[in-house]
């Protein structure tokens, strides 16, 4: 933990610290979802992490004038803005470059903190097992609980090839990911909810923002975990609740955008995972 006195923002709920060093900043990338982040920050008021944090929230060239009023609305929340709406990556890497926190969380703007206190036990479990390179916890969407099971095969990705997959292997991944385990390992956690140590996520070079605009890197990261044998953890018992897609469908013309792009980025996960 860190050291030194720890303040409170009484107006916006949020600890700061009067120190350089940090336990953790949390990354929050933006595209004009100002409802969803404002429910979001406002989150950390009623159910605020023990640990020393910052928030750091990147805009994705929003450009349409919320920019300025959320600055004055949450004063201690530091922001920053792309050149232009880079994706997903390319926005996760500019606020991990300016993190100063000992370990980064990245969060979508369409995640709501609760009473499980996900962050504080994610943040200790990463801290005591060294052979982790990233943690998430359960995320519990509108109609269910987002995917847990996940596999980091290109070919998994079809869907009838993953079902047969699951169909041949069902006693084994009943063994694998047993449900009375707190703690499972997929192959990759999801991008809405991920807790890298920052000296392991810089030795990794972060998110392939060249290949990756959005979808498919969160797989792509944890497969470069994986080169240096870090595992990817879930935790089961603490959630985070998400939306699901408030993040990113803000109008007609970004879903047609986002379809397109979760095809492209299939395309190139494929590509660039199934080299020798």
């Amino acid at each position: 933990m860190a050291s030194g006195i720890d303040l409170y923002d009484l107006q916006n709920g949020l600890k700061i610290t009067g120190m350089s060093k940090i336990d953790l900043s949390i990354v929050i990338v933006n595209y004009k979802s100002w409802k969803l982040l404002e429910v979001c920050i406002n989150s950390f008021k009623k159910f605020t992490p023990k640990l020393t944090y910052e928030l750091i929230i990147v805009d994705n060239a929003s450009n349409d004038g919320n920019l300025s009023k959320f600055k004055k609305d949450y004063a201690n929340v530091k922001f920053y803005v792309n050149k232009g709406n880079f994706g997903f990556s390319s926005g996760c890497n500019l606020g991990a470059k300016h993190a100063s926190g000992e370990f980064i969380l990245f969060l979508n703007p369409d995640t709501e903190l609760n009473q499980s206190q996900a962050i504080d036990t994610m943040f200790k479990f990463l801290k005591e097992n060294i052979n982790v390179g990233v943690v998430s916890c359960r995320t519990i969407m509108p109609n269910r609980i987002g995917g847990e099971i996940s596999f980091s095969s290109p070919w998994l990705l079809i869907g009838w090839i993953r079902s047969i997959y699951k169909f041949l292997n069902k006693k084994k991944l009943k063994e694998r990911f047993n449900d009375s385990e707190d703690i499972w390992y997929p192959d990759w956690v999801g991008g809405s909810v991920m807790m890298f140590e920052k000296q392991i996520f810089n030795e990794i070079k972060g998110f392939d923002e060249d290949t990756f605009w959005m979808y498919y890197e969160d797989p792509d990261i944890c497969n470069k975990l994986k080169k240096i044998k870090r595992k990817s953890a879930i935790i089961r018992n603490v959630s985070i609740n998400h939306i699901g897609g408030g993040a990113s469908k803000v109008d007609s013309h970004s879903t047609l955008m986002l379809k397109t792009e979760m095809i492209i980025s299939a395309h190139n996960y494929i590509l660039k995972n199934s080299k020798k």
